[in-house]
């Protein structure tokens, strides 16, 4: 993410990565089944033929689910919704008032991603009130729980925003050398996914790092970037082994770039499962960009899974470009604060916050062509052949 002015996520592939084959549509079924006699009346002809059109639409226009045993994720980063609900923020849905989370999931939304700082009281912190930090990102998790939702947890490691022009180490641990502040990292993230497993909360899915294409806790060379990064996944894996852990970088429209990242981090120990790319077309370019880079990096990199981890405008080409990665390796996308930002999907009045169906309604749509409807939403299994 590009930092804002006014600054202060089921399906996945099988274990194995194999593909479940699915069976043939019931109408498919059925009209194999159509016994053709010469003695039919006009009127059952024209059924039968517009039966057998039926079908041929449904197969050539439709989106099956194909091997995917577990929902597809249609995710939202809604961070802001904790600190805008404390100055009297309201949601609404067709002018009747419900919670965010209602209405997301209303909307066939199943996962939610919130991001957490150090410590954003610190001087030229996030926020004096503390928000996104580890009390209210319990708090937050408690709600995305009790909605029925999965959870992604996004570490910034600073106090303040990181963004590919951004990562400030963070004041505590500031002066320490690599060896201490990959000591830091490691304690940091275990406590904090530590405090969520003791309250039921773990987070299915853990970025470790926000946007990070140039550096990550005030280091920018790669040798030392890579020492952090094995710091944070090690303490991942120890907290919850099953967790699938995201890389999330900018370069949504980048194969070359992409490609760089990724072969810097691999080279030097880092073993992830899913890499998370930002593509808002602002600073990543036109949709056509990010689907021939996802597409080429499955090829490169046959170990990998993906998501779309930031979006906002181009909604519905976002979630198709995942959902089509071959081999079921999209597992998703998460849109960036649709309550407020860019595209966003309400419109405000005040404190009140108004569902936009043209926005909004197209996620339901998304969910029914993704087949999410005949799947479960299951704790991703993160077993993965990079390991």
């Amino acid at each position: 993410m590009k930092t804002v002015e006014n600054k202060g996520f089921l399906t996945t592939p099988n274990a194995m990565g194999r593909s479940v084959v699915a069976k043939p549509p019931v109408a498919v079924q059925k009209a194999n089944k159509i016994n053709c006699f010469v003695h039919i009346s006009y009127g059952t002809a024209l059924n039968i033929l517009q039966i057998g059109m039926t079908v041929i639409f449904a197969c050539f226009f439709t989106m099956p689910s194909f091997g995917r045993d577990q929902q597809f994720i249609i995710g939202a980063d809604i961070s802001w919704v904790d600190q805008d609900e404390a100055v009297g923020a309201r949601y609404f849905d067709h002018g009747v008032q419900k919670d965010i989370f209602q209405i997301l999931k209303d909307h066939k939304f199943n996962w939610i991603r919130l991001r957490t700082f150090v410590d954003p009281t610190a001087p030229g912190g996030y926020s004096k009130a503390g928000y996104c930090d580890l009390a209210h990102t319990l708090k937050m998790a408690k709600r995305v729980y009790a909605a029925g939702m999965n959870l992604s947890l996004d570490f910034h490691y600073s106090d303040i925003w990181a963004d590919p022009g951004h990562y400030i180490v963070p004041t505590a641990w500031k002066g320490q050398d690599i060896a201490q502040k990959s000591q830091s990292l490691y304690d940091y993230t275990k406590n904090v996914l530590t405090r969520l497993k003791n309250q039921g909360t773990l987070p299915q899915m853990v970025q470790v790092g926000n946007e990070i294409n140039n550096g990550m806790a005030g280091e920018t060379s790669w040798d030392n970037m890579a020492a952090l990064l094995r710091a944070g996944i090690k303490a991942v894996r120890e907290v919850d082994p099953t967790a699938l852990v995201v890389l999330h970088i900018a370069k949504g429209g980048d194969y070359a770039g992409s490609c760089k990242w990724i072969d810097n981090a691999q080279s030097r120990g880092v073993v992830f499962d899913v890499l998370g790319e930002s593509c808002y077309t602002e600073w990543q370019g036109q949709p056509a960009g990010w689907k021939t880079n996802f597409t080429d990096l499955a090829v490169k990199y046959p170990k990998l899974k993906f998501i779309v981890a930031e979006y906002s405008p181009k909604k519905r080409e976002a979630n198709d470009i995942a959902f089509g990665i071959v081999n079921e390796r999209g597992l998703g996308t998460f849109i960036w604060e649709p309550t407020r930002y860019q595209e966003a999907a309400f419109t405000r009045s005040g404190n009140n916050y108004y569902a936009l169906d043209l926005l909004l309604d197209l996620y339901p749509a998304m969910s029914k062509d993704y087949g999410n409807g005949a799947l479960p939403l299951n704790p991703i299994n993160s077993q993965s052949d990079n390991r």
